[in-house]
């Protein structure tokens, strides 16, 4: 369980700097979030495709997809409103 814990943390910071880095070096916040909801959406085709070939995935495989996903979404959406006031 703890393993899941740390990918959450490291998925978590990983995308908060990406997203700081890319606000730096004056991308859009529009082009980030663009960039975000690709990335959701690939995590979410992949945890699909995952269910439905091996009927139920490994927790493994659920835990990494589900925290890009959920992390991916946290990081930008949070970026985005603040650089936006």
């Amino acid at each position: 369980m703890l393993g899941y814990f740390a990918l959450n943390i490291i998925t978590m910071m990983s995308f908060n700097r990406v997203t700081a880095w890319r606000l730096k070096t004056g991308t859009h916040p529009q082009n980030i979030l663009k960039w975000g909801i690709i990335v959701q959406f690939t995590a979410n085709l992949l945890m699909t495709v995952l269910v439905l070939s091996l009927s139920l995935p490994p927790l493994w495989a659920f835990g990494a997809v589900r925290d890009v996903f959920s992390r991916s979404q946290s990081a930008w959406s949070a970026r985005h409103s603040s650089s936006a006031l």
